[in-house]
């Protein structure tokens, strides 16, 4: 998941530290917010989403990256049949003509296979953020409204590495922990984690590019090169 949106959480936390009075006034709570998401029904639905989106995805990027290796080859053949030794003098300048063409069709197949594949992975990435920001934002609610009902000032989190939040605590007392009553308040069931809850599992990636560089094929022949 992108870290950025919540890469200063733990310098928000300390600076609103500093502005409270008297810390030893302070009521203060934690919460293990990497559980509460790992857990929490959006995620397993946003998983499956994702998961379909990139089966989409990796269809249409397949689609083009062999439109760019048929055009590639197309370029190959044509180049090749400039060599042809038995051309008269006209016959290979159409021929030459013809490969030079292809050339032109295999670069355009390659860029418009790269370029849409990079767009595809920038929407793919932006929605997983999304999705990400729209639970932990679900959580923040609840948490805030707890809070504000129990007067307690300050929730630090236990953990949230695996989500891009800085984890502000490094020893606490287990009777701080709200994690089980917010839990209970979203309705979120408990039960064990295992390695498909994993918030640290790789972000949603198009395989990768399997387009051949036109540039590294059969040259363009000299009397067309532009």
């Amino acid at each position: 998941m992108n870290k950025t949106a919540f890469g200063f959480a733990a310098a928000a936390v300390a600076a609103a530290a500093l502005a409270l009075p008297s810390f030893a006034e302070t009521k203060v709570a934690t919460i293990d917010i990497e559980k509460i998401v790992r857990l929490h029904p959006n995620t397993e639905r946003d998983k499956k989403q994702l998961e379909q989106t990139l089966k989409d995805y990796t269809a249409q990027a397949e689609v083009l990256e062999k439109s760019a290796v048929d055009a590639r080859k197309a370029f190959e053949a044509a180049a090749t049949e400039v060599r042809n030794p038995a051309l008269s003098d006209s016959a290979r300048k159409r021929a030459e003509e013809k490969a030079r063409a292809k050339y032109d069709e295999a670069k355009e197949a390659e860029e418009r296979a790269i370029s849409t594949k990079r767009s595809l992975q920038r929407n793919l990435t932006n929605e997983e953020i999304r999705m990400l920001k729209e639970t932990v934002g679900k959580v923040q609610e609840v948490v805030e409204a707890y809070a504000k009902e129990k007067g307690i000032d300050l929730v630090l989190p236990t953990s949230g590495s695996k989500l891009g939040i800085a984890p502000a605590v490094f020893w606490s007392d287990d009777s701080l922990d709200i994690t089980a009553t917010i839990m209970t308040i979203m309705k979120i069931e408990e039960r064990p984690l295992d390695d498909d809850d994993d918030t640290e599992a790789p972000a949603a990636a198009l395989p990768a590019a399997a387009v051949p560089s036109v540039e590294k094929a059969v040259a363009v022949p000299e009397t067309e090169a532009k």
